[in-house]
């Protein structure tokens, strides 16, 4: 519970979890925008592109403010953990089934790593801003 709650164990499980939605939007670009969704054009991928690129910006800001002692920095860093645990892994759990039919099983591992590590790094980051 101790690392849990460290600097060190914030910033790691922090790392998963943006790793770990990483991968979920290489699978997404693969087999949702051209398998799942054929008729998604190139605006759609320019536009989950943009995004993902912003969410991995700021996450990485997040990451190393938190790091130089931001407290800013680790509130967003908990808004990115909850945004990957609750919407990319529990809602895509709930809302989108079946999830990537195309990419079985690597969609479902990609989407429960999202619900783990997002809440795990989410519980890190709220145990350390409490300190």
């Amino acid at each position: 519970m101790i690392w849990l709650s460290s600097l060190n164990g914030t910033i790691t499980l922090s790392v998963i979890a943006l790793m770990s939605i990483v991968g979920r939007s290489f699978l997404d670009a693969r087999y949702v925008l051209t398998e799942d969704m054929p008729n998604a054009g190139k605006g759609a991928i320019a536009g989950w592109a943009l995004f993902v690129m912003v969410l991995v910006g700021g996450w990485v800001w997040a990451l190393v403010a938190a790091a130089q002692g931001s407290r800013g920095g680790l509130i967003a860093a908990l808004a990115l953990a909850l945004f990957t645990g609750l919407l990319a892994g529990a809602a895509s759990l709930i809302a989108f089934r079946p999830i990537m039919p195309s990419a079985k099983p690597l969609g479902d591992i990609a989407i429960w790593s999202n619900l783990v590590f997002g809440l795990l790094a989410a519980l890190s980051v709220w145990l350390r801003l409490r300190v």
